[in-house]
């Protein structure tokens, strides 16, 4: 799921952009849990050829009796385009193969494995899934323009969400779902960190703990390395839904020069050159949750606490200026400012959201952790609309769309 970062969990063999599957294997195993339709669309090219077979077996199930949907070798070609539309209220399975149709009867089935291509040595590409049966017209669609116009999505997509986002957290998580937060509880490693945008390690959990669907970081090695977007933030605004559990304890570190900081008895600072230049009055409390606001525009910094100023200052421009492609959250780079044991919790995350603009106005959203901050980072019209465009919807029906899903 390009959108959502949701990903198939599988160990496969990558080469040449291709998933690789061995006579050996049983195919492609995908658990399919509803009682709606799906759509599934991949290309594929056979890497060895059988010399005794009339046919394939495209897909299995495993039900109480195999049940099989198998396709002539004549129709496959160096690149066959496969759409399977399996509609389960109608008991149908539609198998477009090179765009010529095929109807087979589906079994009753509420749960069930299907097994893609076993047994054979194929490359599959361009593997994509949907939760509905696709019409005929965008079927039609599909072998017209292919997956090309959800790459190009994604990766307009993805250099938006390094301005603008909201990243959340689930219950049990193990790993981070996107790209964006990567957690280390070492030095940074600007080679280690793009190796782990890419390949996540088996189990991120090691660095941290959930608790509801909150993020908990014990220690005081672990932290977030976000990915931002390459050119210079001169305004931003920073956002944490956070409960701070052990002081003193650093927030941010926006560039080389400035940290901000929370003391021993909970006063917000900045720290700039390693001196703590300024202060505030009001002493946040432990263990509860607040919203934490830092807005940024030009020399001026603001620090809202729930809600409520904190802390007001101006500053040197390149002081506040974040450079870097990266911001470092809750990272102490001198360790013996925070003497804490490994197993005692700093602090628990609730969410981060961020923006490559300041916030002029505080409302009443912006007053509690509990309050959704989508309304910030909703989707643009110039992000979502051309590839829809592109693919025949018109430009009032996305608007029509987009102010239903704001609403």
């Amino acid at each position: 799921d390009f959108i959502n970062n949701h990903h198939l969990e599988c160990k496969f063999i990558l080469d040449n952009h291709q998933l690789i599957l061995t006579e050996q294997s049983q195919g492609f195993p995908l658990t399919i849990d509803y009682n709606e339709s799906l759509t599934i669309s991949f290309n594929f090219s056979i890497l060895k050829i059988p010399n005794d077979y009339f046919d394939i077996s495209l897909l299995t199930f495993n039900i109480q009796d195999t049940y099989s949907i198998r396709i002539p070798i004549n129709k496959i070609t160096n690149n066959t385009e496969i759409a399977i539309v399996i509609q389960t209220n109608e008991r149908k399975i539609k198998v477009y193969i090179n765009n010529e149709c095929r109807i087979f009867d589906c079994p009753i089935i509420t749960k069930f494995n299907i097994h893609i291509l076993p047994i054979i040595s194929v490359g599959i590409q361009n593997f994509a899934i949907w939760k509905y049966a696709l019409s005929e017209e965008h079927i039609q669609r599909l072998f017209t323009s292919g997956l090309s116009y959800v790459a190009i999505d994604y990766y307009r997509l993805n250099q938006y969400r390094k301005q603008v986002n909201t990243l959340t957290f689930t219950t049990n998580q193990q790993y981070f779902e996107n790209d964006l937060l990567i957690p280390f509880n070492e030095s940074f490693d600007e080679i280690k960190w793009e190796k782990k945008k890419i390949e996540s390690d088996e189990d991120e959990s090691k660095y941290f703990n959930t608790n509801n669907g909150n993020i908990q970081l014990f220690g005081n090695k672990t932290y977030f390395v976000l990915d931002k977007s390459i050119d210079p933030w001169l305004e931003y605004t920073l956002i944490f839904d956070i409960s701070i559990n052990y002081l003193p304890i650093t927030l941010v570190r926006l560039n080389t020069q400035t940290e901000i900081c929370i003391t021993h008895d909970g006063q917000l600072y900045i720290l700039i050159n390693n001196e703590k230049t300024i202060q505030s009055e009001l002493k946040l409390n432990l263990n509860e949750y607040i919203r934490l606001i830092i807005s940024v525009h030009d020399k001026s910094i603001k620090i809202y606490i729930n809600g409520l100023l904190n802390l007001d200052a101006n500053l040197d421009n390149n002081q506040l200026i974040i450079k870097d492609k990266r911001i470092d959250l809750f990272k102490e780079l001198d360790l013996t400012k925070n003497i804490i044991s490994e197993d005692t919790l700093r602090i628990e995350c609730k969410s981060i959201t961020y923006l490559n603009k300041a916030i002029n106005e505080i409302n009443e959203k912006m007053t509690s952790a509990n309050n959704s901050l989508e309304s910030l980072v909703t989707l643009s019209y110039s992000i979502i609309s051309p590839s829809l465009i592109r693919i025949g919807y018109d430009e009032l029906s996305i608007k029509l769309a987009m102010k239903q899903t704001i609403t």
